[in-house]
């Protein structure tokens, strides 16, 4: 026997979700309606099993082939006292059984005196056999069309087929509901009518007393064709099901909306095969009773409709709840317009990775954020493409791979910064993020954790510095789930600070196979400080008295399980160094190969014990290759530099130097060209003769360091021309041109 799986929308969600079995009555009932809820005599009662029945006042349950034992503790229960749905016109009864039932169970109640058996307009007599909820808020019927003969209703349902397939697309895993040692049937006789267009793609059934349903019957059954006709916009096919029109059931539920796929039957217990052809959509008649609302149902018609999409890809055995749950809550997003309820109230579990570690809905729902920002930066065709490639054999991991043409460390890390500081689809602001953290707030320490600094005595700085240690403000390890992230909010012992040594700047440090990435907040302004696995917390004291706040997130890059990360801020001694050397040439300008060659030509430059470094180069040429499309012969450009000298500091505490630069050279460029009034070449000699002054600033970018020079120059040029045939010389000058360039270098160390 094929599961039958259940979706639920995006609020209330704690449910079971039963494939439910829709019978349709061929002819029109009758006379007078009746609509539930209602209250019957006799509540409280119950009987227990004899001879293979239960019997109670006007109900009868008779389990035929089933092998009923004496000894057997199935109880038929009235409770009618305690349990309502819409629509009712009987008592409402509950079955324990202690037994597997796999063969058919029939049902017979005598309406007579209880209730008519005939209703108004198109109303039909249904027998409803409902499951309880885990959590007991609400009950979910399947409805089967009795027999009626001389006033007794007759129907018939296999109790294994509705109990063993209940199956679980909810609050807490995949998988079929564990069985207690009874279960639970609840038996009633309810009013329900139908309503569709021709040709439409929906019939929808609703119960007794709900005229919102028939008066907006049009709106509702266009806005029914229009998510039909969207997916389809965006290239879905429906190639599963075969048999139109979808069946849209309104009922009491404690969720607003699910998606059926599974089974359909009719009385007499005959069962067609596992198919979309059966599935259907359930919506809570709560949206429709106070009017209809309209906008909410839109939205969770974009949610569950998806669902039957799901299926035209995959199967309940192929298929992945999380992502089933976060496509579908993406696609309500885009219908809404604001964050749905149920990705507001999983958002923490979206920091568990990528790829959840369990396979649920609260994980998909948390992840429709994830959804939104792939659909960002690709484009929204990547969840097709995905459910193409794994719906046959539920590899998603390598589908979602093949669809985005990446993997996931290629981008993990922006999503999550992007997350973080609300640049993409996220509900918390960081400096809320912050202060809930700290507040210890359940659903924040889940993403993160809280670590309070306290800076240790000056003297234990130092001592701790001179054993080659390094003194810490404070550590913790983070268990950073595979291409998840955690976020660290950095507190601090104020009274402690007057220790930190004016010199020194925190360094906060995480190891491993990461990205560590540090922002500084003041409201609502988020600055990043830096990524990497060392982020230096420049100006640490002074930023603290301005109340600027400090937050790290920690991504990790790792592919599968989990990394147990070793996080601290620490008081490093710094990178001394020794000497410098310019890394890489950059000849892509005149300035640029001027400095590129003098800084070549200096090589090494040494610096003292405290940082102070002063070098200089002698005349020094170079050439830089140039085109020109006119020049008849291949131009050629030297330069000489004629003085360059370079001065500046290196704070190794702070990691950071500044310093000024002073370079004068001569550029001679030569290109010649036919000139067609003289008849002759014609050389031209174009000589610039530039003065600079530089200041610049060094700066660790990870391991590297960068030299960034800030240039204002001064250009005399001097251009000569000369006929070749004639002799003939002119020279025009220009003079004073001024202008600024800024310029980065690579520098090695040691």
């Amino acid at each position: 026997m094929k599961q039958k799986s259940f979706r639920c929308s995006s609020i209330g969600i704690l449910l079971i979700l039963v494939f439910i079995l829709m019978g349709y009555h061929a002819g029109k009932l009758g006379a007078r309606a009746v609509t539930g809820p209602f209250s019957f005599d006799g509540s409280g009662k119950e009987t227990r099993i004899k001879d293979g029945m239960l019997s109670l006042d006007e109900i009868q349950v008779d389990f035929g082939n089933n092998n009923m034992q004496e000894s057997s503790e199935t109880v038929l229960s009235d409770v009618s006292h305690i349990v309502q749905a819409d629509g009712l016109v009987s008592p409402i009864y509950r079955v324990d059984i202690d037994v597997t039932c796999s063969e058919p169970v029939t049902v017979t109640m005598d309406l007579d005196g209880i209730a008519p058996i005939s209703g108004e307009d198109d109303e039909v007599l249904m027998m409803g056999v409902g499951v309880e909820t885990p959590n007991g808020e609400s009950i979910l019927y399947k409805f089967i069309e009795p027999l009626i003969n001389d006033g007794n209703a007759t129907g018939m349902f296999v109790p294994a087929e509705i109990i063993d397939n209940t199956f679980i697309r909810g609050i807490s895993s995949i998988g079929k509901v564990s069985k207690p040692i009874k279960e639970k049937l609840y038996l009633g006789f309810f009013y329900y009518s139908s309503m569709d267009e021709a040709n439409g793609h929906f019939r929808v059934w609703f119960p007794g007393g709900i005229k919102t349903v028939t008066r907006d019957r049009l709106t509702l059954l266009t806005d029914l064709e229009s998510v039909y006709q969207n997916y389809l916009s965006k290239n879905y096919q429906y190639s599963k099901r075969t048999k139109w029109p979808m069946d849209v059931h309104i009922q009491s539920l404690d969720a607003e909306g699910y998606y059926s796929e599974g089974k359909s039957g009719t009385a007499g217990g005959t069962v067609y095969a596992n198919t979309s052809d059966y599935g259907c959509i359930y919506l809570n008649s709560n949206l429709f009773k106070d009017g209809y609302r309209r906008q909410r149902v839109k939205e969770i018609l974009a949610h569950e409709f998806f669902h039957f999409v799901q299926y035209n890809y995959a199967t309940p055995a192929t298929g992945a709840t999380w992502l089933d749950e976060s496509t579908a809550t993406y696609f309500e997003w885009k219908e809404s317009g604001r964050i749905p309820d149920s990705t507001i109230k999983y958002w923490h579990l979206i920091y568990d990775g990528v790829f959840p570690e369990e396979n649920n809905a609260p994980n998909g729902y948390a992840r429709m954020p994830l959804i939104d920002y792939l659909a960002q930066n690709n484009t929204e065709n990547f969840i097709l493409e995905t459910y193409k490639n794994g719906g046959p054999n539920g590899d998603w991991v390598n589908a979602w791979h093949v669809a985005l043409q990446s993997q996931g460390n290629a981008w993990v890390v922006d999503f999550y910064d992007k997350y973080f500081t609300g640049e993409t689809t996220s509900y918390y602001k960081p400096f809320i993020f912050y202060k809930d953290l700290i507040a210890g707030k359940e659903a924040f320490l889940h993403a993160g954790t809280v670590l309070n600094l306290t800076v240790p005595d000056k003297e234990e700085i130092y001592a701790t510095l001179e054993n080659d240690d390094i003194p810490l403000l404070g550590s913790t390890t983070l268990s950073i789930p595979a291409l998840g992230a955690r976020v660290v909010a950095l507190g601090i012992d104020k009274d402690t600070l007057e220790n930190l040594p004016d010199d020194m700047d925190p360094v906060v440090h995480a190891e491993g196979n990461i990205v560590l990435t540090v922002y500084e907040i003041k409201g609502s302004h988020v600055e990043t400080l830096g990524s990497g696995n060392d982020i230096r917390l420049k100006d640490f004291k002074e930023k603290l008295d301005e109340d600027v706040i400090l937050i790290a997130l920690v991504v990790g890059l790792q592919e599968s399980g989990r990394a147990d990360v070793n996080f601290s801020v620490q008081l490093q001694p710094g990178l001394i160094l020794e000497t410098i050397e310019l890394a890489e040439e950059d000849t892509s300008g005149n300035i640029e190969a001027a400095y590129s060659a003098a800084l070549m030509a200096i090589g090494d430059i040494s610096l003292d014990d405290y940082g102070n470094f002063n070098a200089a180069s002698g005349s020094v040429k170079t050439q830089r290759e140039i085109t020109s499309s006119y020049s008849l012969r291949e131009p050629t450009l030297t330069i000489e530099v004629t003085d360059f000298n370079i001065s500046g500091t290196w704070d190794a505490n702070r990691q950071t130097g500044t310093g000024t630069v002073k370079c004068s050279f001569v550029s001679e460029r030569i290109t010649s060209e036919w000139d067609e009034d003289e008849e002759c070449e014609v050389t031209y000699t174009q000589t610039d003769n530039v003065t600079s002054t530089a200041d610049f600033a060094m700066e660790m970018r990870g391991d590297e360091l960068f030299l960034l020079f800030n240039i204002t120059y001064d250009t005399d040029i001097v251009t000569l021309s000369e006929c070749s045939a004639y002799g003939m010389e002119s020279t025009f000058q220009d003079t004073d041109v001024q202008d600024e360039i800024e310029l980065e270098f690579l520098y090695t160390t040691p």
